[in-house]
């Protein structure tokens, strides 16, 4: 072996067979840990190759054994090298990815609020909302909690003020609703990660990393998914508690924004946590890029071309072609709306820009709904070039990984 040593695979934890990924497909996929903590999901041929490299069989040896089992599609030593090089390239790429924070398309920044070992120390605490009957208490009170909200008259003294003292309370839900997430981990015995503040899209949101919960079954995964807006909802109750002890208005309003933000997270197109608990009820991993998947098999069949035989069961197959339909309408609608709106705030900088100078220079200060409207303006610009950077990032990485993928392969000069 002689571009890469054994010894690479000794940063790795799982080759014994300890991490079965649960899904809903008929092959079975694996975890393996790397030592910085970041989980990779190998297939079933990857995965017994490297084991068994791992436990010292020769390549020569390896392809014997394939080889035995098989009539036709015979595979050599030389074959089994190289695919084993190429997977420790690809695995070692992975592991650059989270030495450095690469983010996941759509993300833009990413920053840690409460470290690691504070959030396993309050999740282990917070852990016991879990216990069945806390739990179905609390449950309980939570409906109990939204019929009396929603069976009175929703009529509300509303201010400025009250608006951002509810939005600060509801900052504080949001907290407790990552907070959610990471007890329920603890409570399965998964150890969460830190705790932080990122942009999605054009949404500023909370994070939470329970990337260990993939070390669970699907269905301790869908609590997990669930646990931040059962969380938020326990709280909210608290604040509609208080509101009916002290009738500030403030305590009624946020939980009308805890409910609104539960119904909307729930959503399965993006990557809030319907998309998950979807995924998870359906034991399909990386759900948002089936609908290409979908649509390239489809395709392939209409041209007669040889396809690949779908993984999942006829129901799951079935939900999943649902999902791509509704999923290409909402992505399709809402860059309808958001490209012409992100296309306006930019040309309004410009004015906007000259106005408040124009301001200044006469002695005058600008508005505050002049400067909220430019601060808007300019948050959709930075979003904007964040993407374009991004993609253009992407590209000249994709293009310097082919090129030197092709430059392998090609013969030495003499």
């Amino acid at each position: 072996m002689s571009a890469v040593n054994i010894a690479d695979l000794r940063g790795f934890r799982g080759l014994n067979g300890e991490f079965i990924l649960d899904t809903a497909e008929g092959k079975q996929s694996y975890l393996i840990i790397a030592s910085d903590g970041s989980q990779i999901r190998l297939t079933s041929s990857a995965y017994q190759l490297l084991q068994a490299i791992n436990s010292g069989v020769s390549f020569k040896e390896l392809a014997q054994r394939i080889n035995s089992t098989r009539q036709t599609g015979k595979v050599s030593a030389e074959q089994l090298e190289e695919l084993y090089v190429e997977l420790i390239r690809k695995l070692n790429k992975l592991r650059e990815r989270t030495a450095t924070n690469v983010l996941p398309w759509g993300f833009w920044i990413r920053l840690r609020l409460v470290p690691q070992q504070i959030a396993i120390k309050v999740g282990s605490v917070l852990g016991a909302l879990y216990q069945p009957y806390l739990f179905l208490i609390l449950v309980g009170i939570i409906g109990a909690s939204v019929f009396s909200l929603m069976h009175h008259r929703l009529k509300f003294e509303f201010n400025d003020t009250t608006f951002l003292y509810s939005y600060l309370l509801f900052i504080v839900s949001l907290v407790f609703h990552e907070f959610g997430h990471a007890s329920a981990c603890t409570r399965f015995g998964a150890q969460p990660s830190d705790i932080g503040f990122t942009i999605y899209l054009i949404y500023p949101a909370f994070y939470s990393d329970v990337s260990a919960a993939w070390r669970l079954n699907r269905w301790q995964r869908v609590v997990v998914d669930l646990g931040g807006n059962y969380f938020q909802l326990v709280i909210g109750c608290v604040f509609l508690g208080a509101y009916y002890l002290t009738h500030w208005e403030p305590f009624r309003l946020v939980m009308i924004m805890i409910i609104s933000a539960a119904l909307f997270s729930l959503n399965p197109i993006f990557k809030f946590d319907g998309y998950w608990v979807l995924a998870d009820m359906l034991g399909v991993t990386n759900l948002a890029k089936q609908p290409i998947r979908l649509v390239k098999h489809f395709y392939n069949r209409l041209a007669g071309r040889t396809n690949e035989t779908m993984p999942w069961p006829k129901p799951v197959t079935a939900v999943l072609i649902l999902y791509s339909l509704v999923s290409i309408g909402v992505w399709g609608a809402f860059l309808w709306k958001v490209l012409p709106t992100i296309w306006h705030r930019l040309m309004l900088i410009g004015p906007q820009l000259a106005l408040m100078s124009r301001q200044i220079g006469a002695r005058e200060l600008p508005r505050w709904a002049e400067i909220r409207m430019f601060l808007v303006s300019i948050f959709f610009l930075v979003i904007t070039l964040a993407m374009l950077w991004r993609m253009a990032a992407q590209l000249v990485s994709s293009a310097y990984h082919k090129a030197t993928l092709l430059l392998s392969k090609s013969p030495q000069a003499s």
